[in-house]
């Protein structure tokens, strides 16, 4: 996240970027939104992870964010106990060199599939609407995995 650009809103907190604290916190605002530039070098489907902490306790979840990439758009929901694989969040531990996360909690979505041609894309992530809690999600990384083509 901090290789993120704030193009909206006011910005998350930033916090050490190191080991359990590489996350944004603080997003309350519902108009803030970050992005990163993305490229593509061949024509690709790819799943596309979210993966944010949340804190531990009586945190609101359901909270509704967009990813947009392309003309592509994805949105989803806030959840504890997350849709992808659990290896997105073992890598994460393990890249960061952390074997927990403390006072949150991670959590790894799958929210969709996009298509990409050859190209330089922005990539945005924000929030779909109003914020219940105190803040929308912390979010680590936006994770573009390549999906096998069929094989005909």
């Amino acid at each position: 996240v901090f290789d993120t650009e704030i193009r909206r809103g006011k910005a998350p907190k930033e916090s050490s970027g190191r080991g359990k604290e590489a996350y944004l916190s603080q997003w309350d605002d519902p108009s803030t939104q970050v992005v990163w530039k993305v490229q593509a070098n061949e024509v690709q489907d790819y799943e596309v992870i979210s993966l944010y902490d949340l804190p531990k306790g009586n945190f609101a979840v359901g909270d509704r964010y967009q990813v947009r990439i392309g003309t592509s758009q994805l949105t989803a929901a806030t959840t504890r106990t997350g849709s992808a694989d659990r290896k997105y969040i073992d890598n994460e531990l393990e890249r960061m060199r952390i074997d927990n996360t403390g006072r949150t909690e991670m959590v790894a979505d799958s929210i969709g599939t996009i298509s990409l041609q050859v190209g330089s894309y922005e990539l945005s992530l924000q929030s779909a609407g109003k914020i219940k809690g105190d803040e929308l999600f912390r979010p680590r990384a936006i994770i573009l995995v390549p999906v096998d083509s069929p094989k005909p």
